[in-house]
C-alpha cells in the first residue's frame, strides 16, 4: 500500500501545474524515488533535436557537457526507434543505428544499466456518432520524447523497476504533453494577465465595474466638449520701464563712490570716478608732445623771420614750409590731447537720467575694484514710469503663444500674475510684444523673451526686479488638452518623435 499511497500523490503533484519545467522537475526527482533507479532523465524532441530537458538531482541540464551530448544522441535515436530499449552490459543484439551512440555514452557513463521507454502522444477521447461514415484507421500515436532510467551498480534491473517505468511513463508523457501544448498558445502571458483581470470582475464587481466604466466615459466625453482657458506658465521679473544701465567708460580702479543704495539723482550728477594709469600716462605723452611741438613752431619761427630780413629768400621759403609741417604736426597733438582729457573727464561717471540707483551695498561693491571698460556697474531706474514685466518663455511652449497672439486683433493676450514677494495677490495685465528669436537662459534652457503690461492700479507694493509667476491666457481649448496637454506633447517630442 505504500507504494500505491507514493504513487497517488506523484500523480496528483505532477498533474497539478502546466507548468513545463515543474511538471519535469516532479517527474525526474520524484519518479526516481518510485521506480528506485539510480538517476532518471528526460529528453524530449525539440524540432529535429534531442533535448534532454531534465536529470534527477540537478537544478539545471549543462547541455554542453560531454555526458549530456552523448545521452541526448543516443536517445534521439531511441526515439526514432520508438520502442522501449534495455541495457544490461552487453551490446549485442541492438540495432545499429542504436548501437553506436549506445557504445559512446557508455564511454562517458559508469552506468551498468539503462532503460528507455518512449513517452507518446495521449490518444485523444473521440467520440463516433451513430450514422457517419466508418471510423478512420487509428495512426499509433507519435513519440515525442522518452524516460531514461539508470543503475550504476547492477546491470540487472532491480525488481519491478521495469513495471514501475512502464506506468510513470504513461503518465509522466501525458502531463509533459499537455504542459508543451499550454506552453505553446500564442500570447499565453499576456492571456494569463487578462484572464485574472476578467476573472474579477465576476459576481458583483461586474455591476459595480459597469458603474465605474460608465461615469469614466461620462468623464471622459464632459472633458472632451467642456472648454477651459489653456494657459502657458512663465517666469520673469518686475522692472520699471525707464531704466538705464551705467557702464565702465574705460579700464582703470574705482576709486571713489558718491552714492548708496536707493539713492535718489538727477541727470549729471556724479556717481562714482575711476582711475585709470594708462589714460594718465598717455595723457602726459600728449602733453608733453604737445609742448615740444609749440617749442618748434615757435623756433621754425623766429628763424623764418630772421631768413627774410637778411634777404635770403629761398631759406625764407624753406623754413615756411617746415613752420607750415610743424603747425600740422601740433594741431594733431593737440587733437590727441583733446581726446585723451575726454576720456579722463569721463572715468568721473554721471547719472544718465533721473531716478534711483537699484545697486545693492554700492560702495561695498564697487569701491576700489578693478574694472573693464563696458562693464555695468550700477542701474538707474525711473521709479514714476509705467512698470512691466520681462519674462521668458520656454521655446516648447512659445508655439501657444505664438498662434493665440497672431490671432488675437489687439496683438494682445491677456495674463495673471502674482509677486514672488506677495503670492497672495493676484494682478492682471497684458502681454504686448513677443521676442523675435530664442536666446539662451542658464535656469530654463532656450526660451524666448516676452514682455507685458500690468494694471497698476492693483499692484501696491514694487520692487525692481521682483520675481514674477505668470500664466499667459492663450484662448479656449478641451478640459482633457487643459489637464493633459503637458503630458502629450512630451510624449510628442520625446517618444512619437
Amino acid at each position: 500500500m505504500g507504494f500505491w499511497e507514493d504513487f497517488d500523490q506523484f500523480a496528483l503533484d505532477l498533474h497539478s501545474s502546466l507548468d513545463l519545467n515543474e511538471v519535469l522537475a516532479v517527474a525526474v526527482n520524484d519518479g526516481r524515488r518510485l521506480i528506485g533507479c539510480d538517476r532518471l532523465s528526460v529528453a524530449l524532441q525539440v524540432g529535429n533535436r534531442c533535448v534532454i530537458r531534465a536529470v534527477s538531482g540537478q537544478d539545471r541540464v549543462v547541455a554542453r557537457s560531454k555526458l549530456v551530448r552523448a545521452l541526448a544522441a543516443l536517445a534521439r535515436e531511441v526515439i526514432r526507434v520508438g520502442e522501449p530499449v534495455l541495457y544490461t552490459g552487453e551490446l549485442a543484439g541492438y540495432p545499429p543505428q542504436v548501437e553506436s551512440p549506445l557504445a559512446d555514452y557508455l564511454h562517458e557513463s559508469q552506468a551498468r544499466m539503462i532503460a528507455f521507454q518512449p513517452l507518446c502522444e495521449p490518444v485523444p477521447f473521440i467520440q463516433e456518432e451513430e450514422g457517419t461514415s466508418p471510423p478512420r484507421e487509428k495512426r499509433p500515436p507519435r513519440t515525442f520524447g522518452c524516460l531514461i532510467a539508470e543503475q550504476s551498480r547492477d546491470s540487472e534491473p532491480r525488481p519491478r523497476v521495469l513495471d514501475r517505468i512502464e506506468l510513470l511513463a504513461g503518465h509522466i508523457a501525458a502531463a509533459v504533453h499537455n504542459a508543451r501544448t499550454y506552453s505553446t498558445v500564442f500570447l499565453l502571458p499576456l492571456l494569463r494577465v487578462l484572464g485574472r483581470c476578467l476573472g474579477w470582475f465576476r459576481g458583483r464587481r461586474l455591476w459595480a465595474s459597469l458603474a465605474i466604466v460608465a461615469l469614466l466615459s461620462v468623464l471622459c466625453a464632459a472633458s472632451l466638449i467642456i472648454e477651459r482657458n489653456y494657459r502657458v506658465e512663465a517666469t520673469g521679473k518686475l522692472m520699471p520701464a525707464h531704466r538705464q544701465e551705467v557702464f565702465a567708460p574705460w579700464d582703470g580702479d574705482i576709486v571713489e563712490v558718491f552714492v548708496d543704495d536707493g539713492q535718489q539723482v538727477k541727470q549729471g550728477e556724479p556717481l562714482l570716478r575711476l582711475e585709470s594709469d594708462e589714460l594718465r600716462s598717455d595723457f602726459v605723452v600728449a602733453q608733453t608732445e604737445v609742448q615740444e611741438k609749440a617749442k618748434l613752431v615757435n623756433s621754425l619761427r623766429s628763424q623764418a623771420d630772421r631768413a627774410s630780413r637778411s634777404g635770403s629768400r629761398d631759406e625764407a621759403i624753406r623754413l615756411q614750409g617746415e613752420v607750415k609741417r610743424a603747425e600740422i604736426e601740433l594741431e594733431g597733438a593737440k587733437g590727441t590731447q583733446g581726446v585723451l582729457e575726454q576720456r579722463l573727464d569721463k572715468l568721473l561717471v554721471r547719472a544718465p537720467m533721473n531716478g534711483v540707483v537699484t545697486a545693492f551695498q554700492v560702495k561695498k561693491l564697487l569701491l576700489l575694484r578693478p574694472v573693464q571698460r563696458g562693464e555695468m556697474l550700477l542701474q538707474v531706474v525711473d521709479q514714476a514710469s509705467p512698470w512691466r514685466l520681462e519674462l521668458e518663455v520656454p521655446d516648447y511652449r512659445i508655439g501657444h503663444v505664438l498662434r493665440a497672439y497672431h490671432e488675437s486683433p489687439t496683438k494682445s493676450l491677456p495674463i495673471r500674475f502674482v509677486l514672488a514677494t506677495a503670492v497672495e495677490t493676484k494682478v492682471g495685465g497684458t502681454l504686448t510684444c513677443i521676442a523675435t528669436r530664442a536666446d539662451e537662459s542658464e535656469e530654463h534652457g532656450s526660451i524666448v523673451e516676452v514682455t507685458g503690461d500690468i494694471e497698476s492700479d492693483e499692484l501696491k507694493q514694487r520692487y525692481v526686479g521682483a520675481g514674477v509667476y505668470v500664466q499667459i491666457y492663450c484662448g479656449k481649448a478641451c478640459l482633457a488638452y487643459v489637464m493633459f496637454g503637458d503630458v502629450v506633447e512630451f510624449f510628442q517630442r520625446h517618444v512619437w518623435f
